[in-house]
């Protein structure tokens, strides 16, 4: 939904591919690719323990990582974030870029306190090897409620198209 708000005019597809062993389900839309990895979600209720998420296979308190339509299995931290990077070197290959813009969730706490768990896991995934081959741009999450605003006219009714679009889809 948010890729068809963003960009209407473009056909969309939906496809299968495979890296490193595992099937990804990806949507493309023009220059748009989104791979629905459908990992388990790693926030849930406060004080809620969930047994499997992306946090704790990183931090090495699970072996394994199932998606939720059981279509892969994360087998160790490396398995995950090797997955992650072939994705992004076929994507880098696919729009002939030497060095692409990988735009993630800012790791560090202190810039960015109070994220979801799987955005902090998925940032030290990407740690792993976006240092040699691409641009970064780590942004704030959920603590942007705390600050001021820095998206006015075009740019902010761009942002929540796309975020309405996907928060109705999610909704219904």
């Amino acid at each position: 939904a948010s890729i068809r708000s963003a960009i209407p005019a473009q056909p969309l597809t939906m496809d299968i591919k495979e890296f490193r062993g595992h099937p990804i389900l990806v949507y493309k839309c023009g220059n748009v690719a989104n791979y629905c990895l459908r990992l388990p979600d790693g926030a849930g209720l406060q004080h809620q323990d969930i047994p499997f998420t992306l946090a704790k296979r990183r931090d090495g308190v699970i072996g394994s990582l199932t998606a939720v339509d059981h279509s892969a299995t994360y087998v160790g931290w490396q398995d995950f974030w090797l997955t992650l990077q072939a994705i992004l070197e076929a994507e880098r290959v696919r729009a002939n870029t030497a060095n692409p813009w990988v735009n993630a969730s800012d790791y560090n706490t202190t810039r960015n306190p109070g994220d979801h768990p799987d955005h902090k896991a998925t940032a030290d995934a990407l740690r792993e090897f976006v240092a040699n081959h691409y641009q970064r741009a780590w942004w704030v999450a959920y603590d942007l409620r705390f600050r001021p605003a820095n998206l006015t006219g075009a740019s902010y009714r761009a942002k929540k198209k796309v975020y309405d679009a996907y928060s109705g889809a999610v909704l219904d």
